[in-house]
């Protein structure tokens, strides 16, 4: 049993996942072919312990994602795939810019999670300022992740009739 087994034993959770409408498929933006995955996820953290835990808990809640460990990786897989929600820690940055508001400002991009330290409000406010839907404190625990990632995507709470 792993550390995170450990502190979620007991926890039986049940995730809702953004899916595409019926008939709608994602679109691989380089190839332009159909991909199955439309519950693909962006998943971003510099720090490799930190990358692992998020990639731990990920998988428990049996998500496929993309990993990236740097802002160039995560460009590099903006370029070739679209994601509907991405998981990206709030210190990553393109440049001047912080990467979570890059993303926030893609189209498909209907669920934004950062993950940042504990107990900071500033790094927080950041975040929600730059368009993250929600903030996890690390480290990241699969509960909390969850319930991040069951919220309504922005999308579809302003359509208002729709349950993700």
């Amino acid at each position: 049993m792993t550390r995170l087994d450990a502190e979620n034993e007991g926890n039986a959770l049940s995730i809702p996942g953004v899916r595409p409408a019926a008939g709608e498929k994602g679109v691989s933006a380089v190839q332009g072919h159909k991909t199955d995955d439309a519950r693909l996820i962006l998943a971003a953290e510099g720090r490799p312990e930190d990358a692992a835990r998020l990639r731990e808990c990920l998988a428990i809640l049996g998500e496929h994602m993309r990993m990236a460990t740097s802002a160039a990786e995560v460009m590099e897989h903006l370029r070739r795939e679209i994601f509907t929600r991405a998981v990206v820690a709030v210190e990553l940055s393109w440049g001047c810019e912080p990467m979570l508001a890059r993303i926030s400002r893609l189209p498909a991009v209907e669920h934004l999670v950062a993950t940042g330290p504990p107990d900071d409000t500033c790094m927080e406010a950041r975040a929600r300022t730059a368009g993250a839907n929600a903030y996890v404190m690390r480290p990241v625990t699969v509960r909390v992740l969850a319930m991040a990632l069951g919220a309504r995507s922005r999308d579809k709470a302003r359509d208002g009739n729709r349950n993700v």
